[in-house]
């Protein structure tokens, strides 16, 4: 028979040598089972915690970014030589990305286009982006397009010789274009009330000078170069420029998107900037390259083209004093009753980080 004995320690608590030896046993087999567990373990704390650290020893977290550099962009715009600049992003990217232009009609078009994910970015009107804003859209704009490009114009033979004199008459406008809030603010200025003392009705700028023609209308404020074609064909004489003062600024037009673009397909973004930059700067160093450019790709005769630089100017930079310049223009046009309310924080909308990117 087998007899084990116990000392009285081992007994009260609970344990004889034989069960230390045990668990002995149990223990080295366990920590051979688990040493090379341990080990991978440690590898890997010791690199992802490598990982979280940027080049400077900060502990943020590196966040690697699932975008496709090469992935395809959809920009719409206008086929009007102020605003072709998106046709030349390409050459400006080393062939890294395909860029697909879409020419939409107007700025309201080309917003439900962006809205959708039909287009990644396009041109708009920056009346129309700050009207998209107030309405809770999530639109940010990231550069400029072109500045000025507006002209109010009147019969040639018309009797209207001031702005005074539009009163009671029919002014043709597009009105989610940054040509309308001038309008109002020029009436407004005149002493006109736009709702009681003219009649403002929804055009198109290429068929403006057919309603003018055909007596539908007594005054226009359109755009170029449709307003140079008008001059050189000798129907119309311009009435004014109804530019803002330098508080608000001459910008008309703006590139945006949305701000889920601006996160998820932030390399495009910056592309797509650093392609409006360079397009932009090539035409303002080469007027003649711009004006047989635009022929090609708007069919518009290069005279008129010519003609139509004396009114408008390319511009892609923002900065902070663009920032306060849209800050006026919001309040301007919440006095003109364009929208309900100003938006709270302009920085919501306006990103200077691509500029301020491609500009390193």
């Amino acid at each position: 028979m087998l007899h084990i004995s116990f000392t009285r320690e081992e007994y009260s608590n609970n344990k004889s040598p034989y069960h230390k030896n045990k668990e002995v046993d149990c223990l080295n087999q366990t920590r051979k089972k688990i040493a090379p567990l341990l080990a991978v373990t440690l590898v890997l704390t010791m690199i992802f915690a490598g990982c979280g650290k940027s080049e400077e020893g900060s502990s943020s977290k590196t966040v690697v970014s699932s975008e496709n550099p090469s992935q395809t962009a959809r920009v719409a715009t206008w086929k009007m030589p102020q605003t072709i600049q998106p046709n030349y992003y390409s050459q400006y990217l080393d062939g890294s990305r395909e860029i697909k232009v879409s020419n939409f009609m107007s700025s309201s078009d080309q917003l439900q286009a962006l809205l959708n994910d039909d287009v990644d970015a396009c041109g708009m009107s920056l009346t129309a982006a700050i009207e998209a804003v107030a309405d809770e859209k999530p639109v940010v704009i990231v550069c400029g397009m072109y500045e000025k490009g507006a002209a109010l114009v009147v019969g040639a033979d018309s009797d209207i010789q001031e702005v005074a004199d539009l009163k009671g008459k029919r002014i043709a406008c597009q009105k989610d274009s940054t040509q309308y809030v001038q309008l109002l603010n020029l009436l407004k200025e005149n002493e006109l009330d736009a709702e009681n003392d003219v009649t403002i009705q929804e055009a198109s700028p290429e068929n403006m000078e057919t309603l003018l023609q055909n007596g539908e209308i007594d005054a226009y404020c359109g755009i170029e170069p449709y307003v140079s074609q008008a001059v050189s064909d000798g129907t119309v004489r311009i009435l004014d420029t109804p530019y803002f003062d330098d508080d608000i600024g001459l910008t008309d037009t703006v590139l945006v998107t949305t701000r889920e673009n601006t996160e998820r397909k932030n390399l495009m973004i910056k592309d797509l900037v650093k392609g409006q930059k360079m397009a932009t700067e090539t035409f303002q160093n080469d007027p003649d390259l711009w004006v047989s450019e635009s022929a090609q790709q708007t069919g518009i005769d290069e005279d008129i083209i010519k003609a139509s630089l004396d009114n408008l100017e390319l511009d892609w930079e923002i900065d902070e004093d663009f920032v306060e310049q849209v800050e006026a223009l919001c309040e301007k046009m919440t006095e003109l009753g364009v929208i309900a309310e100003t938006p709270s924080d302009v920085w919501e909308f306006v990103d200077l980080s691509f500029v301020e990117y491609v500009n390193q």
